[in-house]
């Protein structure tokens, strides 16, 4: 199911990545995956924003999943909000 995705996104091919992840957090919503995926794709297109959102989401998804807050640090230790990262 992400596997598209990851292949996209190790190839670096962003707009075939950020397609796949939005097409499939559309046809699964509540899979906090997808929208960690979405979140990595939209971040290689250079979208921190909509990653930052879309990361959001699947913590709220999947709170007791602790990969999600270090993909959600990593986000913010790049935007350089040292602060809301430790949080």
């Amino acid at each position: 199911m992400y596997q598209p995705i990851i292949e996209a996104l190790r190839r670096q091919a962003r707009d075939e990545a950020l397609a796949a992840a939005a097409a499939l957090t559309a046809q699964h919503p509540h899979d906090a995956q997808a929208h960690r995926w979405l979140s990595a794709a939209q971040q290689m297109s250079g979208d921190r924003d909509a990653a930052l959102a879309s990361i959001e989401q699947a913590i709220s998804l999947a709170p007791e999943d602790a990969d999600l807050y270090v993909a959600r640090a990593g986000l913010l230790i790049g935007a350089r909000q040292h602060a809301s990262a430790q949080a």
